[in-house]
């Protein structure tokens, strides 16, 4: 037997309130992988006065290993990854909490549950739950569909993480 979904005519034709966020993209030109001066500038104010600095990555940061690396070592970040970017770095790792959501860890979710800086690289997380709630944002992908769409972002980038992170590393010494 056949399951049909059907939806009722008049569904379409009424009116919902709801209560909808926007989460603005700024600091990219089109075509652009790299950070604009101001959008640099934004991010390394806001990684010099985080505290707790949590580096959640995903599949999109695969290609970017070397840099992330600097970057967790610079900031003394511990480094999530989601499911898809497991072969990012081994769950043995210094800087590893393994991965959050059903399947993650609990020193995961106590770290995002405790961060004041979340920087997202090329994630696009979807269990909204999981997202810091107090927490500062930056958000690197480059889909620009992604940014911002789970949680809001304080400072967004769109381009490849590779590039970005080495326009970052390159622009700026870190001293988290």
């Amino acid at each position: 037997m056949r399951c049909q979904r059907t939806l009722p005519a008049d569904v379409a034709t009424e009116q919902v309130e709801a209560n909808i966020r926007c989460h603005p993209v700024a600091g990219t030109e089109a075509g652009n992988t790299k950070p604009l001066a101001s959008t640099l500038n934004n991010a390394l104010s806001l990684i010099e006065q985080a505290e707790k600095v949590v580096v959640l990555a995903g599949i999109g940061a695969i290609s970017a290993r070397q840099q992330l690396l600097i970057l967790l070592k610079k900031c003394n970040a511990p480094f999530i990854r989601s499911l898809k970017a497991k072969v990012l770095l081994p769950d043995e790792h210094e800087y590893s909490l393994g991965g959050l959501g059903l399947l993650g860890t609990r020193p995961s979710l106590e770290a995002i549950e405790n961060c004041d800086l979340l920087i997202m690289l090329g994630t696009d997380f979807p269990y909204k739950e999981y997202y810091p709630k107090n927490a500062k944002v930056i958000q690197v992908d480059k889909d620009i569909r992604h940014i911002g769409r789970r949680c809001p972002v304080d400072v967004s980038i769109v381009g490849e993480v590779s590039e970005v992170l080495g326009v970052f590393q390159d622009s700026c010494p870190l001293n988290c």
